[in-house]
């Protein structure tokens, strides 16, 4: 069963029951609101929560109408066990509901974080991804749960053609899942691999597929992706790219930090990771994902991440416009580009400048 949750629950039941019959209180105000708030996260879960859990966002108000329906204790007593079996019976099977609406089809994947599993929906004939992380990212305590759903939950509400369709989150096992949209195509690393170097104009196309996902993640609740690479970015069938695996904040931090804590130094940067997040784990900047975009273009034209010196003496496969921009996603978070418009202003001068070209040739 999914202990972390069935623990949540009764936990709310046995304070709320508490709290309708004058015994004493053993959660602060905001404890009870991050358990309901982590709760009505989970879409399945949510359909069963009790009403007032709903509408009742403290302790405060759900004294206010429990106190105003029933007078006796019994009646309070008996109403709150009633309403909550639901929810409890739901988790008690939580953990084998894949088992027995989904078919385990294949492994698609494996990264630092989790793995990726094919499952089929039985009844609907569709294929679904889930991610499975790992635990080991995942200290024993409640906190990290609980900041894994705070950061989950904006995922259920990005709605972007370039952004992979997040259904559904959960815990399985103890140990936190997404479901989400099954990508017919291959990753970034993939596509190197089969078709090797990218065009100026092939690269171009997939960057500003790329750039408009996360300016529109920016804008939708101050989504910061801080791990792009080209393993999870994905190319359908048709040449739509879709960006996967945000809400990643809590592994990430403890991933950079576990490194830094091995070198017994500061680290420079990864090969698309930008360089301040080692200095700042936790750091929340637009600009991070900007030098992690220039990072991955510089190497679907080159074949390699920036490393080292030559960077822009590498580039010599594009103008020098072309160059200046991806130098300037690279450069120091200073002399970065500050948001995803200036960069999208300097994407149209270089397609405006590859349009001169084509009309020179033809």
């Amino acid at each position: 069963m999914s202990e972390y949750l069935l623990n949540q629950v009764e936990k709310l039941k046995e304070n709320l029951i508490n709290k309708a019959t004058g015994n004493e209180v053993g959660i602060t105000h905001d404890e009870f609101k991050n358990i309901r708030r982590n709760l009505m996260t989970i879409p399945h879960l949510k359909e069963k929560l009790p009403d007032f859990v709903i509408t009742y966002r403290d302790m405060t108000e759900f004294w206010d109408f429990i106190k105003e329906k029933f007078n006796s204790y019994k009646e309070r007593r008996n109403y709150i066990i009633a309403a909550f079996n639901p929810l409890l019976d739901s988790l008690e099977l939580s953990d084998s509901s894949l088992i027995f609406d989904y078919d385990k089809i294949d492994r698609l994947g494996n990264g630092g974080f989790g793995e990726v599993f094919r499952y089929k929906h039985k009844l609907l004939d569709v294929d679904f991804a889930f991610k499975i992380f790992s635990p080991m990212f995942l200290s024993e305590d409640e906190g990290s749960l609980q900041r894994f759903f705070q950061e989950a939950r904006i995922l259920l509400d990005l709605n972007h053609p370039n952004i992979v369709k997040f259904y559904d989150l959960g815990i399985l096992n103890n140990t936190p899942f997404i479901r989400m949209e099954l990508i017919d195509g291959i990753n970034l690393v993939q596509l190197l691999i089969n078709k090797g170097i990218q065009s100026p104009i092939e690269a171009l196309e997939i960057i500003e597929q790329v750039a408009k996902a996360i300016s529109y993640a920016h804008h939708k609740g101050k989504v910061v992706h801080r791990d792009l690479k080209p393993s999870n970015i994905m190319i359908n069938r048709e040449g739509i790219v879709k960006v996967i695996d945000f809400g990643l904040g809590i592994f990430l931090e403890k991933d950079l930090q576990s490194r830094i804590t091995k070198s017994n130094q500061k680290v420079a940067g990864g090969l698309y990771t930008a360089p301040e997040l080692y200095e700042n784990p936790k750091l929340r900047d637009e600009r991070t994902d900007i030098y992690s975009i220039g990072a991955i273009w510089y190497e679907l034209l080159i074949g390699k991440p920036p490393a080292g010196n030559g960077i822009g003496e590498n580039l010599s496969c594009v103008s020098s416009i072309y160059k200046d921009v991806i130098l300037t996603c690279l450069n120091d978070i200073e002399s970065r580009y500050v948001n995803l418009e200036q960069l999208f202003g300097d994407i149209t001068k270089i397609r405006s400048e590859i349009g001169e070209e084509e009309s020179i040739r033809t």
